[in-house]
């Protein structure tokens, strides 16, 4: 019998190590395998498609714009907060140089992410409203700082916000079979985690490079959730883009949790699994729900 495809909804101990900002949080959304995710749990936009057990948000090809967002909004009430942390690879780079990046967003309405129009520099995103994303940039286009950062973005304006060098390197060269350790296209996989303190409205985030200690990428930004997105409704996903210069955008695993707030205390209910991805769109309305899953406490 074939290993069972591990779709787990709540509440199990969380296996990566990289949820530094709140270490009780169970997930609310665990993927080890993306094999039949889009269409599922997942609504996959533009020229994201899964490729094996990977979520490949842009193919190594110009002019590439791609998305994927949880097909069920989360709830973000008042206080709640979230942990997300993720596993990606930029690699296959090609064309001039590698490019462009992918980002981990919120969208209240998420329907014209991934367009056509969205790639390159725009990630996807660029031009959405009610949006917050976080950018792992690979390419200094005219508005970055450098060619290899973290950053935070509102409303698809690519302000860069509380921008950040992984392990202080800020240039990564131009051409492609970039290797260099701290560059965010070298190849290896990174693990990523925001976090969102609903208490005091703070999110952080933090990365790592295959298997160098993780650092502190940005801390302590203020943001009003709820406001920015215009109500307590958020699609939770991400995007990528590429341009003359390309790379794959691949994701390989994803682990997302609501927190009450700072103590990091999980909300969701009790465990589900979703075995096989057949199963899974029979079971899309029930198991879904997300705000359903948790104990309706809000």
């Amino acid at each position: 019998m074939a290993a069972f495809k591990r779709w787990l909804i709540a509440g199990i101990g969380v296996a990566w190590a990289a949820l530094p900002a709140a270490p009780q949080a169970a997930p609310l959304a665990m993927v080890d395998d993306f094999s039949g995710t889009c269409g599922t749990i997942l609504v996959c936009a533009g020229n994201a498609e899964v490729v094996g057990a990977v979520l490949r948000l842009t193919p190594a090809a110009p002019t590439q714009s791609g998305a994927a967002w949880l097909a069920v909004p989360v709830n973000l009430t008042p206080g709640t907060g979230f942990v997300s942390s993720f596993k990606f690879r930029m690699h296959g780079g090609g064309g001039a140089e590698s490019a462009d990046g992918l980002a981990f967003l919120l969208a209240a309405d998420p329907t014209s992410l991934g367009h056509p129009d969205r790639y390159g520099g725009s990630m996807g995103f660029e031009g959405v409203t009610r949006t917050l994303a976080v950018e792992f940039d690979s390419f200094k286009n005219g508005e970055d700082a450098s060619s290899n950062h973290v950053a935070i973005d509102r409303n698809g304006v690519l302000t860069n916000e509380a921008a950040s060098n992984p392990y202080g390197v800020a240039e990564c060269g131009f051409g492609v079979g970039i290797t260099t350790p701290g560059c965010l296209s070298d190849g290896n996989v990174w693990t990523a985690t925001v976090a969102y303190d609903g208490e005091d409205g703070t999110l952080g985030v933090t990365v790592r490079d295959g298997d160098a200690a993780v650092r502190q990428a940005i801390n302590g930004y203020a943001v009003d959730l709820q406001a920015l997105l215009g109500g307590t409704q958020a699609y939770v996903g991400f995007a990528a883009g590429t341009g003359d210069g390309f790379q794959n955008h691949d994701l390989l695993g994803w682990r997302f949790a609501l927190t009450d707030g700072g103590d990091g205390s999980s909300k969701t209910g009790d465990e589900v699994t979703v075995a096989e991805p057949a199963s899974a769109a029979a079971l899309l309305a029930g198991l879904l729900g997300l705000a359903g899953l948790r104990r309706r406490r809000d």
